[in-house]
């Protein structure tokens, strides 16, 4: 995960990244450390996150941007915060 402005940055392996990215599957479920999540809510409470763009792991130049339409705190699991990041798919 890294966030450039607006926009948060995940990599989906190229089987999600297809279903992803034809909006069979408009959001990604997401592991992040607790100062990620930190980050994330500070973020997005203050509608500072309103981007999100998915790179494909095998060629990171291949990608594509939506806008978010929702961040849902899943729950802590070892350790980790779980989000499901939700985007608006564009015709």
């Amino acid at each position: 995960m890294k966030i450039e402005g607006d926009t948060i940055v995940f990599k989906s392996g190229k089987s999600f990244f297809e279903k992803e990215r034809s909006g069979k599957k408009p959001n990604t479920v997401r592991m992040v450390e607790y100062d990620e999540y930190k980050k994330i809510i500070n973020l997005y409470g203050a509608e500072g996150l309103t981007k999100i763009r998915i790179e494909l792991v095998e060629k990171p130049s291949e990608c594509f941007e939506r806008e978010l339409t929702d961040i849902s705190l899943v729950g802590i699991f070892c350790g980790k915060v779980c989000f499901v990041f939700s985007w608006r798919h564009e015709e």
